[in-house]
């Protein structure tokens, strides 16, 4: 490699290796259904003219396709990644990681070198941490982060449409395809999602037989996605109040994804937060010493789980309404109008963007000032450092 430039490597995708292509196929690849014209401006800061030549680029190797419609009488534009986008991508980021390892092994460092340099590897892909921003909108600090979502609006949503209170939640079913696919690029590691309350058996017999047929078909149909996609399901709340047959649905569910690492997903059904505690101190019985670890672990029933970060909550209603209430005790909390048929990706990143912008102090008077980051140049040989220098700060 002596007789090549620094920037070059064998197997490096050009047409990706562009610091605003780049910036422009990661957060498509965060939003499977694709954003707006504007929405990826935003995010990877360019002006109309720059975003327009990119993806002229992008159009001709294949990688991206750009559809245009009108919506309220106004044009649309929306941008997607490919099939083949998404694949050249990802070899891409394998090369890319190829290439940091060969690096680090030239120094003359061992593998401990990569955590140093920012490097994480898994789930058949890469991702960079620390100084390097893989996510255009998002901080490291995102990573891993547990969200709770109050799926609300779905009756109104269909009201306000001359139709059934039934065919808004058929609706939000497809949001929740929506959100689970877009969350593991987003940075959530743990995604819980409020089905069905303790209280919603007050509903009509209809309305609630209709929601128990939706659970039933998604339990029947949605398995072989998840366990595709690395999802591993799990479901919170009473089994024994449910109709026959859905309990064992439940637990096939939870056995055929319990290897997945992309995302842990938790439905939570016949749920109440308060009924939750109130077990979780009977199972302790009077004079227990416990730690809040110990008390955490009777909750929710499973030990280690991350406490909740953020919750959101659409149609606009302002509440919690007896949801994760242990452990949502440092969460914050995010509000919108969004309906939840309509939510998706896009909401989804607009909520964490949000949440990055909070101070979470925690009780105390906010996180200490970080120390100066090490200089990493001298661990990388020109090779690695010219393939980095186009991925920071997109």
């Amino acid at each position: 490699m002596a007789d090549r430039a620094p920037f070059s490597y064998e197997g490096l995708d050009r047409v990706i290796h562009e610091k605003a292509r780049l910036g422009m196929l990661t957060s498509l690849m965060a939003h499977p259904r694709g954003l707006a014209f504007s929405d990826l401006k935003q995010l990877c800061a360019l002006t109309d003219g720059n975003l327009s030549r990119h993806l002229q680029v992008l159009q001709e190797a294949g990688l991206v396709e750009v559809t245009k419609s009108y919506e309220r009488n106004r044009p649309h534009t929306t941008c997607r990644l490919t099939r083949a986008g998404r694949e050249r991508f990802l070899d891409y980021l394998a090369v890319l990681e190829q290439l940091v390892r060969d690096a680090a092994k030239a120094a003359g460092r061992d593998a401990a070198v990569l955590g140093d340099l920012g490097v994480v590897a898994g789930w058949g892909r890469f991702f960079l941490k620390g100084d390097f921003a893989m996510q255009s909108c998002l901080d490291t600090q995102v990573n891993a982060l547990h969200v709770g979502i109050i799926m609300d609006g779905n009756g109104r949503w269909a009201q306000h449409r001359g139709w059934t209170r039934l065919r808004g939640h058929e609706a939000g079913l497809e949001a929740i395809r929506r959100v689970v696919e877009a969350a593991p690029g987003q940075g959530i590691g743990t995604l819980t999602l409020y089905a069905f309350s303790s209280d919603n058996w007050r509903r009509p017999p209809a309305e609630v037989a209709g929601l128990m047929r939706l659970l039933r078909f998604y339990l029947n149909n949605e398995v072989r996605s998840l366990q595709r996609n690395g999802v591993r399901l799990s479901v919170i709340g009473r089994r024994d109040r449910l109709p026959d047959g859905i309990a064992g649905l439940i637990g096939r569910a939870e056995a055929a994804t319990r290897c997945g690492e992309a995302l842990h997903l938790r439905i939570a059904v016949d749920y109440s937060g308060r009924d939750a505690i109130l077990n979780a101190a009977a199972q302790a019985g009077a004079g227990a010493a416990l730690t809040r670890e110990d008390f955490a672990r009777l909750v929710t029933g499973e030990p280690g789980l991350r406490d909740v970060d953020l919750i959101i909550r659409t149609s606009g209603e302002k509440r919690l309404s007896d949801f994760l209430l242990w452990e949502s005790a440092y969460a914050e909390l995010h509000f919108t109008d969004r309906m939840w048929p309509d939510f998706d990706a896009g909401d989804l990143a607009a909520a964490l963007v949000a949440f990055q912008q909070r101070e979470r102090r925690f009780g105390g008077l906010g996180a200490p000032p970080l120390a100066p980051a090490p200089a990493r140049s001298r661990l990388v040989p020109e090779v690695a450092a010219g393939a980095a220098a186009s991925i920071v700060a997109i």
